[in-house]
């Protein structure tokens, strides 16, 4: 079930911290910040266990964090699930499945009509409900292709500050809104977002009267291997 609020501290959190860090390559330092700052400890579930001696192991754990789906032009309650990850000691016994089956008798108690994952694990998920749904696609298009803005531009680009994140907000939901099946962001996704690849650096346009009226975020990679410019001017 939900954390206790008396297992709330950092020192409580790092054996919560521990699973997705053994389950998905990174370190406890990296998942903490993760479960605490982003995620928040009213959104994390877990299962734990206590040994003959009264210490309490943390089994399992998984994160639900409240999001939405547009559909029709309406905002659809949805839970993302994320990071569900079993300690090594204790897999091969079901807690998965037993975690995924309270989260989602929960979510139904909770009248949350939709929920949605990136499945690493297929029949796991589909024993508890869950089936493929969407697409995801990455789209690699040359810049050149990219129609010019009016010369002169009547507006202006800038880079975003904080101070610009409503604006921003709502750009993105008054597009999304007009499709369905797109995403609702919350804080969550919007921090993962900015904080894409380490740091996204995003960029805002305001028409001739100040007003804003498109946003980007970007994010610039070097390249994994060297280019060979043998021969090249």
């Amino acid at each position: 079930g939900p954390i206790p609020s008396n297992r709330r501290d950092d020192d409580a959190l790092r054996s919560v911290a521990r699973l997705p860090a053994l389950a998905f390559g990174f370190t406890a330092d990296e998942t903490l910040p993760w479960y605490r700052d982003l995620v928040g400890t009213d959104n994390l579930r877990v299962l734990t266990r206590t040994d003959d001696t009264g210490t309490i192991h943390t089994d399992a754990a998984l994160g639900q964090v409240p999001m939405g789906l547009y559909i029709a032009g309406k905002r659809v309650d949805q839970f993302g699930v994320l990071g569900v990850a079993v300690a090594p000691e204790a897999r091969g016994k079901g807690l998965a499945r037993t975690l995924m089956a309270e989260a989602v008798r929960a979510m139904h108690a909770d009248s949350v009509p939709l929920s949605v994952l990136y499945s690493a694990m297929h029949p796991l998920y589909r024993r508890v409900g869950y089936e493929l749904a969407g697409l995801l696609c990455t789209a690699s298009i040359p810049a050149a292709l990219f129609p010019r803005s009016p010369d002169p531009d009547p507006g202006t680009w800038r880079e975003a500050t904080p101070d610009d994140h409503p604006a921003i907000e709502s750009l993105y939901d008054a597009s999304a809104r007009t499709h369905n099946g797109m995403l609702a962001r919350s804080a969550y996704i919007w921090q993962r977002i900015r904080e894409r690849e380490g740091k996204a650096v995003g960029f805002i346009h305001t028409d001739a009267d100040g007003t804003p009226d498109a946003y980007a975020y970007l994010v610039q990679k070097k390249w994994a291997e060297p280019i060979d410019t043998t021969g090249t001017a």
